[in-house]
């Protein structure tokens, strides 16, 4: 997912990569097993000034826009389902 960070030193815009972790796994067979990959984004700069980016910012912006995502696609499945109601219950 990609997200565009505001710098608060330079207010430069700065496109940032976020990747999602997984957790660890460590019960089964041996060969099925793997450790934890944490969350992640690059860059860590400001392309402009070089100062940090701010993680807590980051992991913010990206957690609204999944939850915005979530809400959106909730609204689409609900505008479906009564669409389907509708078209069930009235024939033209």
């Amino acid at each position: 997912m990609n997200i565009t960070y505001t710098c608060p030193i330079c207010e430069a815009e700065t496109e940032v990569e976020v990747t999602e972790g997984r957790p660890s796994k460590t019960f089964g067979r041996p060969e099925d097993c793997y450790p934890e990959e944490p969350d992640e984004f690059e860059p860590t700069e400001c392309h402009s000034c070089e100062s940090e980016i701010d993680s807590d910012t980051v992991w913010e912006t990206t957690r609204d826009l999944i939850c915005q995502a979530a809400e959106e696609r909730a609204e689409m499945k609900a505008d479906e389902a009564r669409d389907r109601n509708f078209d069930d219950h009235y024939y033209y």
